[in-house]
């Protein structure tokens, strides 16, 4: 019975990194696509409206004078984020740290701070989604939320 419980304890330790892979992978197709080959990333541009005055359009989001920070483009930031959160956590798996868990707590808390600016960026300002964009928005919301969940526990 005690062998269980450890396991699961592990498994929600590993749950933590499957967010932050999906959205890792999800900026690393888009910058890929955009930097390297220079082309659209699949499933970036729908000739139609999704709900009514918006569209899917990456390029439009990307391109738009918000899409950047300090001139450095949030899919950076994003790619950045992710790859320092599944470094923490790995590291966290490995050893349990309150130093790791309270960085990890931090670096959620300041991804998830953007969040609400970027989405209405896109509905209200923009006019259009970013299918990648609403992915690792959406993996930095459940990152924070399944964290929060879980901080006492780890």
């Amino acid at each position: 019975m005690t062998r269980r419980k450890k396991s699961f304890k592990l498994s929600e330790k590993l749950l933590l990194l499957i967010p932050s892979i999906v959205g890792f992978v999800t900026s690393s197709i888009f910058l890929y696509a955009t930097y390297i080959i220079e082309s659209l990333p699949p499933g970036c541009y729908l000739n139609q409206e999704i709900l009514p005055g918006i569209s899917i359009d990456c390029i439009k989001v990307f391109s738009s004078e918000y899409s950047s920070i300090f001139s450095i483009p949030f899919v950076v930031l994003a790619f950045v984020y992710f790859a320092i959160d599944i470094i923490l956590n790995y590291l966290l798996i490995l050893r349990r740290n309150n130093f790791l868990k309270n960085l990890i707590f931090t670096l959620r808390s300041i991804g998830i701070v953007f969040i609400p600016y970027l989405i209405y960026l896109e509905f209200f300002v923009i006019n259009s989604l970013c299918i990648y964009c609403t992915i690792m928005q959406l993996m930095i919301l459940v990152n924070f939320v399944y964290f929060f969940k879980l901080r006492r526990n780890l």
